[in-house]
């Protein structure tokens, strides 16, 4: 009995029961335990002839998703494949770890086990495989690293560890990250500088090896894109399929398939990252040519939407920039076209990590670095404050408020002149035609607030853009209005009393909003050079322009030129005035008001024929329209002569008291309420 029990103790027995307890047993020191034995049998006797079977044995366990095990089974494979090569046969007190002894009887044992593999475990479409694969790799390279068949074998293993970065499992991204550490150390300096490019290549554009899909290759990590109706996953190609089908629309596969793409693009950058911060401390003198390209790339990629990335990025940097403001002022230019290219990518995490990036770049910058982007950042920023995605929007607000702070200091009159005049003439227009017009409320509002602290900080520079300035603030007055006081006036238009007190409040509200306060800053600035440009703008608005607000407001700066320019108006005023009297017919009795009152200024600078011409159309007016509106108006323009303009008045008392007298006498019901307003005529003329 004892002699049949030695006789059935073989070796291939001990491989065939150690091997079942290791893909059988429950806990994993057991598993362990069974995979060291395993490979300890190939290491003490140079011809044992079972490798394979030990092999194939511990293969058996590559979908355990357990790290450690897979650490411990890789080490197993190492000494098995290796056998006395392998650095776990070396005895430190006897043998110097460089000595070679006997050769295994199977010499294509290590090229077989490297084709299983890179061939076969490699490429399989579950993730759990891809990772065991990873670490056995690891684990040969570190124990059997001098091999010659490892030796040969570092291109592909290389390749498959570039592929790998990019995987879905952060795990498989940083086991391979390691390898390829490994591998650098592994390698000759020529082998080094390749390996040193195609991190780069990865890191910058994102290039991944490609991998077939199956039903069950695993598209998106679990939860990603939620559950099916049913409550099913939606991560493998066969589930986005069936859900596709389930909904009719089988082009949804292919938008999945794009998205999933883009996941795997940012999986590779991620998995690169890792792989670089392995390296680079080692590789300096082989990183030095990529900087200009690297720098500005891994700037954006340390404000990724995404912390992981984050956080590898900032490693790389860490690892390979020791001076971060010194490289970031020596490659600002670099980072800024980066920036510039990217504010207008089609991927949303790009949009954002430029947006951030930028709001931390321009912070504490001097203004001649920058002065020359400022208009394309603030093209770029207003774009992507309209974007369609809410962090998107949210970074770009971070980037404005940034080109807010420097482009007022930039356009310092007293410290910037030369400078500030560039910024000027560049920004200004911009915030003025793509910002106080964009139809987003949230950009008319950032562009407004630049251009209030640009006007306050740029005195006399602002000079030049007055006729762009000017009419485009008072055309947008209406458009920041309020459309519920529209509202409302229209719903008083019965209620004289109570319509004539809401307009009253929108006029006040006008004229104590920011881009009046823009309009009256120009005024001082305005001489006979800037009319020339600006006076028809302002009389095309007043014949063209809607709005309560932009015609009470248009009004009310013609008011302030004539009293700082009073003779430089006069080439302008009979145009004016005919623009003014084509507004007395508008349904608002406060815009009526105001046009009235800016004729009662202008005729101080008018020509006597202007003023003659004016007074006879208004009493044409008078007696000839039927138009209740008119007529009131006409009492509303000599009231505002007699009060503003009492020298006007006297000089052509002959044409106007006898329509004034006529008017005194007329019924009310059939001259509305002219008798109220035109007797203060008399009053203010009372040697007449």
């Amino acid at each position: 009995g004892e002699s049949d029990g030695s006789d059935s103790l073989t070796k291939q027995g001990i491989v065939e029961c150690l091997a079942g307890k290791l893909k059988s047993a429950k806990e994993i020191k057991l598993k362990e335990r069974c995979a060291l034995t395993l490979g300890y049998l190939a290491i003490g006797d140079p011809g044992f002839p079972d490798r394979r079977s030990v092999l194939q044995g511990l293969f058996r366990v590559r979908e355990e998703k357990a790290v450690e095990l897979q650490i411990t089974v890789g080490e197993a494979i190492s000494c098995a494949a290796a056998g006395p090569l392998s650095t776990a046969s070396h005895d430190p007190w006897r043998l110097p770890s460089n000595q070679e002894t006997s050769p295994a009887t199977d010499p294509d044992i290590m090229s077989w086990t490297l084709e299983m593999l890179l061939t076969e475990f490699a490429a399989s479409p579950l993730a759990a495989v891809r990772q065991t694969t990873c670490v056995w790799l690891l684990a040969l390279l570190k124990h059997a690293g001098q091999h010659p068949d490892v030796q040969n074998f570092l291109n592909r293993i290389q390749m498959v560890f570039m592929g790998m970065l990019a995987d879905i499992n952060e795990v498989t991204q940083e086991v391979a990250s390691r390898g390829m550490g490994l591998i650098y150390e592994l390698s000759s300096p020529a082998h080094r500088e390749e390996l040193v490019g195609m991190l780069v290549d990865t890191l910058m554009e994102g290039r991944r090896s490609s991998q077939g899909v199956t039903e069950d290759t695993k598209l998106f990590p679990e939860g990603a894109l939620g559950k099916t109706p049913k409550g099913g996953n939606l991560t493998t190609y066969k589930e986005l399929c069936s859900l596709a089908s389930d909904l009719n629309k089988p082009d949804l596969v292919y938008k999945f398939m794009h998205l999933a793409n883009h996941h795997a693009l940012w999986n590779s950058k991620k998995g690169a990252a890792f792989g670089f911060s392995t390296i680079a401390s080692q590789a300096k003198a082989q990183l030095a040519p990529y900087l200009p390209s690297l720098v500005p790339r891994l700037y954006r990629y340390k404000y990724d939407p995404k912390p992981q990335i984050q956080l590898a990025m900032s490693n790389i940097w860490a690892a390979i920039i020791p001076e971060s403001k010194k490289a970031v002022d020596k490659y600002l230019e670099l980072i800024l076209q980066d920036l510039k290219k990217n504010l207008n990518s089609n991927l949303w995490r790009n949009r954002e990590a430029s947006c951030m990036a930028l709001g931390d770049l321009l912070s504490g910058r001097q203004v001649g670095e920058v002065a020359s982007s400022l208009p394309e950042l603030w093209e770029l920023c207003l774009r992507a404050r309209d974007d369609i995605k809410e962090t998107v929007r949210d970074a770009a607000d971070v980037a404005c408020r940034a080109l807010h702070k420097v482009t007022v200091r930039a356009c310092d009159s007293s410290t910037m002149a030369k400078t500030g005049a560039q910024v000027v003439e560049a920004v200004l227009p911009l915030l003025l035609k793509k910002g106080m017009t964009n139809p987003s409320q949230d950009i008319r509002v950032i562009s407004l607030g630049a251009i209030l602290k640009i006007s306050k900080n740029a005195g006399a520079l602002l000079k030049p853009n007055i006729p762009l300035l000017v009419p485009t603030l008072l055309e947008s007055l209406s458009g920041l209005e309020p459309q519920a006081w529209n509202t409302l006036s229209l719903q008083l238009t019965g209620a004289a009393g109570v319509q004539e007190k809401v307009e009253d409040f929108r006029v006040a509200n006008s004229r104590s909003s920011p881009m009046m306060e823009i309009v009256n800053l120009c005024v001082p600035q305005t001489d006979a050079e800037v009319l020339t440009a600006l006076m028809p703008k302002i009389v095309e608005i007043l014949k063209t322009g809607v709005g309560f607000g932009t015609k009470v407001a248009t009004a009310q700066f013609v008011v302030s030129l004539v009293h700082h320019s009073l003779r430089d108006l006069t080439p302008y005023a009979g145009k004016l005035l005919g623009a003014f009297l084509s507004g007395l017919s508008d349904r608002s009795s406060a815009v009526r008001k105001a046009y009235a009152k800016a004729i009662g200024h202008l005729v101080k600078v008018a020509k006597e024929t202007s003023i003659t011409k004016m007074i006879e159309k208004l009493k044409t007016w008078y007696h000839e329209k039927d138009d209740p509106h008119l007529k009131a108006s006409t009492a509303l323009v000599f009231h505002a002569i007699s009060l503003h303009s009492s020298d006007t008045a006297k000089a052509f008392a002959a044409d106007l008291l006898p329509l004034v007298f006529l008017a005194m006498h007329a019924k009310p019901e059939d001259e509305g309420h002219s008798r109220a307003i035109v007797e203060p005529l008399l009053k203010n003329t009372p040697d007449i």
